[in-house]
């Protein structure tokens, strides 16, 4: 085996985010979803890619809404999006550690917030939680 030089990289998923994307859409249908793969590039010494290792698979999930000040609306949303990542089948989840979920809400172009849900804490001490106190165990207000 060649000797490799890593460098962060991220690799699409089609297949995941086409499945995680429709199930969202159920949710909410004014959002658009993808999951990422997170990873290392193993780069030879010609400057080509040998492979990718996976660390971690990340979702993003983009929201359009009317006020971005409904956090008990959100984080029912997050909720629900939270158990769609739950349940999707561990082998179509590359990667050894848990990722997260980010979730922008827009308003418009100039008027939007993030929250970063990292799966492994949700999973730790979120569950059951819905609503506003959801909201506000992963908001930071900027």
């Amino acid at each position: 085996m060649n000797p490799c030089g890593y460098q962060w990289a991220y690799n699409a998923l089609p297949n995941l985010t086409a499945q995680f994307d429709q199930a969202v859409k159920n949710l909410i249908p004014n959002s658009n979803s993808h999951a990422t793969a997170f990873g290392e590039n193993c780069i030879d010494n010609d400057g080509q890619i040998v492979n990718f290792l996976t660390m971690e698979t990340d979702f993003y999930v983009v929201v359009s809404v009317e006020s971005t000040d409904d956090y008990e609306t959100f984080g029912n949303w997050i909720a629900g999006v939270m158990q769609v990542v739950d349940d999707l089948p561990d082998d179509q989840i590359p990667g050894p550690k848990a990722g997260f979920v980010l979730f922008q809400f827009e308003k418009s172009s100039s008027e939007s917030f993030g929250v970063q849900v990292p799966i492994q804490q949700y999973n730790e001490v979120a569950q059951g939680k819905t609503g506003k106190e959801l909201f506000d165990l992963f908001y930071t207000k900027p």
